[in-house]
């Protein structure tokens, strides 16, 4: 089936339920965190640049990942690619690539920079989008070092 993907500010807590579900059954709480951090206001993606992106098979939702400004970063320039999470049943299908092609595209328009802080397969996940250490949207000048690259966390740039 043809995988959509479209970006948007709203997140459709009902319709995410089995997204929410499937990954705290699997103990990924990345999603739990995402939906708290909804309900209680503390990321709305209301800034420039920012979305959730949601992959859609059909009627239904698949995938989800946000992009936002970082919140570590002292420039707004610098977006942070949040909390990536395709669905057992889609995964190895192009879901995970397309949601993050859509948005690698979509950050050129507001972000010089782009950051990841994610376990081995969302990474994995970013890299086979192209997503590689210390390569930028545009630019020349090379990234700060990241200190949260040295606790397991590394920080992602798409090359051009």
């Amino acid at each position: 089936m043809r995988v959509r993907v479209k970006g948007t500010r709203e997140l459709p807590l009902d319709r995410l339920q089995p997204l929410f579900a499937e990954s705290a059954a699997q103990r990924w709480h990345h999603l739990a965190r995402r939906r708290q951090e909804w309900e209680q206001g503390v990321n709305r993606f209301h800034r420039a640049g920012e979305a959730i992106y949601l992959a859609h098979e059909g009627e239904h939702i698949v995938g989800v990942v946000g992009l936002s400004q970082d919140p570590y970063a002292a420039s707004s320039r610098i977006g942070h690619v949040r909390r990536v999470y395709v669905l057992a049943s889609s995964r190895r299908r192009g879901v995970g690539r397309a949601l993050v092609d859509r948005v690698v595209l979509d950050a050129s328009q507001n972000f010089s920079e782009l950051r990841l802080r994610a376990g081995s397969a969302g990474a994995a996940v970013l890299r086979s989008s192209g997503l590689r250490s210390h390569d930028r949207i545009r630019g020349s000048d090379p990234p700060a070092p990241d200190p949260r690259a040295a606790r397991g966390r590394g920080v992602l740039y798409p090359g051009v």
